[in-house]
């Protein structure tokens, strides 16, 4: 057999998605016995298995976490082995559950698969995905291929880009910690092995604290963050909310388990927050009363404070004259004009971050520092670049230099000593640079 390392990436590739995309045309024909068979092909065949292994093993970012097996890291032969060893055979080592802290202060928990397991989910996601991808509603976008926050964005903007519109902004209270196993297992279209596989990563025992404090949680619902099958399985729950919704007017856009409902009329969002409530509980799930609201998104000017905010971006309509208002599918002149911004929560969490990082930084060099600070602007300023974010990332580039100039002042204490951290640098005067 091969060494890992001469093993023939691209043959491998090229087979799985030819698969796939049959299971995708099958399923959409609703040919679920041709679907089957090739889910079976995928599941057993050594390809897949390849590709899976060096999924979790190489490309996730998740995969130098240790399971409770205390393996994090595996060496190319110990990959070769793994792959002849994985099999759908209805079994489930235990999870281990990590607990990271919220934004807002509180706990979240994940739980880790060892690296077997996540290599078994993988190859089933392979198998399941393109059946679901070929039938999923349009206004899904969280945790899909090919799809992101920014499509969500879009189709928001896209509904916005006339009139203001009422709108239910909700999350599902513990979406991922709550669903009734048996009602999403009910929900999966699948053959025996692979349900009760399933089952098997459902019904897993979690284990708890550490060493000699170790305790073992066996979940009566939910199905575990941190888990590779984890998001499909969300999202094959909450398949059929668009439709539980649909009516003309009415627009349900969901991310994971955050979605926004517009209407043009405030009495329509009653009867569609009825109608989710209902789908919800059929699931074992609620809307979280904290974090659910109606709002509108008209202003009288254009304020972050204003419209709705998802996904870290402002939605908003704001009136204006006639010559700059948006027309409707008549030509008719509406007087409203719609914009998308970061949002004033983001704005702040982003510069805190910032001031975190330099404040934490005083005994560090200025190379260093910039070190930290460059993944963490660029990847915002990226995500954000695809909106109106042009006096955003002017007015936190003034609260960043000031940030910045607070860290050179308790490192140098005169003005010259200070400027020196600064470095003109083609057409710019001065650049924070070493």
């Amino acid at each position: 057999m091969k060494k890992w390392t001469q093993v023939n990436w691209k043959i491998k590739e090229i087979w799985l998605y030819r698969l796939q995309c049959k299971i995708f045309e099958f399923s959409k024909k609703g040919d679920m016995r041709s679907v089957f068979l090739i889910q079976k092909q995928i599941i057993k065949h050594d390809f897949s298995k390849f590709l899976a292994v060096r999924k979790v093993t190489q490309d996730n970012l998740g995969k130098r976490t240790a399971g409770v097996d205390g393996i994090s890291n595996l060496t190319p032969d110990e990959r070769m082995e793994l792959v002849q060893n994985i099999q759908i055979d209805n079994k489930s080592d235990k999870i281990r559950r990590v607990t990271i802290l919220k934004p807002n202060g509180k706990e979240r928990h994940l739980g880790i698969p060892t690296i077997r397991d996540r290599a078994k989910q993988c190859l089933v996601k392979f198998a399941l995905e393109p059946q679901y991808e070929a039938i999923f509603e349009p206004n899904s976008y969280g945790f899909r291929p090919g799809r992101s926050s920014n499509d969500a964005r879009q189709a928001i903007v896209k509904c916005l880009q006339q009139l203001p519109k009422h709108v239910l902004d909700a999350d599902i209270e513990g979406c991922f910690d709550n669903i009734d196993h048996s009602k999403l297992l009910q929900e999966v279209n699948t053959f025996p092995l692979l349900k009760e596989q399933l089952r098997a990563w459902l019904k897993a025992g979690i284990l708890t604290g550490f060493k000699e404090n170790t305790k073992e949680i066996t979940p009566e619902a939910g199905t575990p963050q941190g888990g590779i099958i984890s998001p499909l399985l969300a999202n094959i729950a909450l398949h059929g909310m668009e439709n539980a919704v649909r009516k003309s007017g009415v627009y349900l856009i969901r991310y994971a388990d955050d979605f926004l409902v517009l209407c043009n009329e405030e009495r329509e969002l009653s009867e569609a927050k009825i109608k989710i409530e209902f789908f919800l509980q059929s699931l074992g799930l609620k809307l979280s009363e904290s974090k659910t609201k109606i709002t509108y998104t008209g202003s009288s000017e254009n304020s972050r404070l204003a419209g709705v905010d998802f996904l870290g971006f402002n939605f908003v309509n704001y009136k204006v004259g006639k010559h700059t208002s948006a027309k409707n599918n008549q030509g008719i002149v509406t007087g409203w004009k719609s914009r998308c911004q970061p949002s004033y929560n983001s704005i702040e969490s982003h510069l805190a971050n910032i001031k975190n990082i330099t404040t934490k930084s005083t005994g560090l060099s200025q190379k260093v520092l910039i070190s930290k600070l460059a993944p963490v602007i660029s990847g915002w300023t990226k995500y954000f670049s695809v909106c109106s974010a042009t006096k955003t990332f002017s007015y936190c580039s003034v609260r960043t230099f000031h940030l910045l100039r607070k860290w050179a002042k308790k490192r140098k204490r005169t003005g010259s000593g200070i400027r020196r951290y600064w470095t003109p640098i083609g057409s710019a005067e001065r650049v924070f640079w070493t």
